[in-house]
């Protein structure tokens, strides 16, 4: 079994105007708000609705009742500290209700190409970062490979050092959730403002994590206007 964690607490502010009235989630692209893009994705690729958990804060209310429009079966879960902390804390909270099961993690503000996704989904139960091969940004998370693991998570790697950006989708092994949930409490009790990939860094040290290609496939993080644009264009 999968268990799918979305994170999608967090207000948007610079996607300002938009988000005055909306959360960055609700923001439509294609037609549809962004979230739904990733739900019907996993429901697609075979994850069943009450295996969803999707972490919410800012504006809450208005993404519970659509998720529980089209979904009632989605697990939500609430972030009333969202001003004050970060997505690592939003993973907290929804990997306190998960035992014993794989756990994709993905990042509410992507869209993502539905072939990556399912192939994430179907792949093996190995833990993984779905990772754009070749790809460097300042913006995005870069990866570190070393005999074909995975060795290290930053925003502050290199472009030298860089085997390509990770797409912010994430699966960690039921083996190593424990481990994994344990490192997640005790960073967030000592700084409850860090990026979950913080956490994910500490994990690679302890366990093998290997690089998922999307094989150039259409992915975006929606970050800004100019984000925004280059999604609609896109998809």
């Amino acid at each position: 079994m999968k268990a799918v964690v979305i994170l999608a607490a967090g207000m948007g502010t610079r996607l300002y105007p938009l988000t005055e009235e909306k959360p960055k989630t609700m923001v439509e692209v294609g037609g549809k708000p962004i979230l739904e893009w990733q739900i019907e994705a996993y429901i697609s690729s075979g994850i069943s609705s009450n295996n969803i958990h999707v972490v919410l804060g800012y504006k809450h209310e208005m993404v519970e009742e659509f998720i529980k429009s089209k979904w009632p079966n989605i697990n939500v879960v609430l972030n009333f500290e969202y001003e004050k902390t970060n997505n690592m804390y939003s993973l907290l909270l929804a990997l306190k209700k998960l035992e014993k099961t794989d756990v994709i993690v993905s990042n509410g503000d992507c869209i993502y190409d539905p072939e990556i996704v399912r192939e994430f989904v179907l792949g093996d139960n190995r833990n993984a970062i779905a990772c754009d091969v070749g790809k460097y940004n300042e913006e995005s998370m870069k990866v570190v490979v070393k005999s074909e693991r995975i060795i290290h998570i930053s925003k502050e790697i290199p472009e030298k050092d860089a085997f390509g950006l990770s797409i912010d989708l994430y699966r960690i092994a039921s083996k190593d959730l424990n481990a994994f949930k344990e490192i997640v409490k005790e960073i967030v009790e000592e700084n409850p403002k860090l990026w979950a990939e913080v956490a994910l860094d500490k994990l690679l040290k302890l366990t093998e994590f290997y690089p998922f290609d999307i094989k150039n496939r259409k992915w975006i993080e929606i970050d800004d206007m100019r984000d925004l644009e280059l999604a609609r264009n896109l998809f």
